[in-house]
């Protein structure tokens, strides 16, 4: 279970979360962090509506991957299937930026701006 909650967040990660960037310091919170970056960018993948729960899935399964991957392990169950909020996800971005052209070449400097934008 462990290394499918760190497979998969690292999925998700590598499609919103990038090195700093001008358009993502306009929508940090003020506790900042990769965490947080990583909780707003995937709640812009969801409807408005299930915005505020899915932040907080989106910050726990976060969370639990960094202690994962820190050396911690998984000190307790999640309150939801991780693969499935993991697999949503993965759909709604892909869903989201199909029109943005991922085969383009300048995706890894232009996707974070994208997702910035997004609401």
């Amino acid at each position: 279970k462990e290394s499918q909650i760190v497979k998969c967040v690292t999925a998700i990660e590598s499609l919103v979360n990038y090195a700093e960037d001008k358009a993502y310091n306009a929508e940090k919170s003020d506790d900042g962090g990769v965490t947080e970056k990583f909780r707003i960018r995937v709640g812009k993948l969801y409807n408005e509506s299930d915005r505020s729960i899915i932040e907080i899935q989106a910050k726990e399964v976060y969370s639990a991957r960094s202690d994962i991957v820190h050396g911690s392990g998984l000190k307790e169950h999640l309150s939801f299937c991780p693969v499935k909020f993991c697999r949503k996800t993965i759909h709604n971005a892909l869903g989201h930026f199909y029109h943005f052209g991922l085969d383009r070449c300048d995706y890894k400097k232009e996707l974070p701006i994208y997702i910035s934008k997004m609401k």
